[in-house]
């Protein structure tokens, strides 16, 4: 089995690539400080039988499954060279999110419980305007691909 999994969780940014048994962590913080990140990371490895193979900081661009990645984080820079499958907005990206979709034209956009919801409620409704599929970790739960 592979999947790529986008947690909700407040203040801290965490994926997890799953190949067969072995996960990968990906987040914000090398080692989440967050207690209820640590908390789904542990439920999520348990209830798949999983073992925690590695952990490393989130990368701006991620590729799984021919799809691409393409994490916008609290900076809010980005590369407009970069068509990405899937938009990720986390820690909330300080950046014009019309003119950024614009620019990059993803065909999804995920913001996961690291941002602020006045910030989501705005983006939500500028996906809607531009035709954007729009997943909310805070609203809907974890991301899988």
């Amino acid at each position: 089995m592979e999947e790529l999994l986008v947690f909700n969780c407040k203040a801290a940014s965490v994926i997890t690539k799953r190949y067969g048994d072995q996960v990968s962590v990906y987040s914000s913080n090398i080692l989440p400080n967050n207690n209820y990140a640590n908390l789904a990371l542990n439920s999520y490895l348990v209830g798949n039988s999983c073992d925690l193979k590695a952990k490393d900081s989130l990368a701006n661009l991620i590729y799984f499954k021919r799809k691409k990645i393409l994490v916008i984080d609290r900076e809010g820079k980005y590369l407009s060279t970069v068509a990405p499958d899937i938009l990720l907005l986390v820690n909330n990206p300080k950046t014009n999110m019309e003119k950024a979709l614009q620019i990059i034209k993803p065909k999804l956009v995920v913001a996961d419980g690291s941002n602020y919801k006045y910030y989501c409620k705005l983006w939500k409704a500028t996906c809607k305007k531009q035709k954007i599929p729009f997943h909310n970790t805070a609203e809907k739960g974890f991301y899988k691909l």
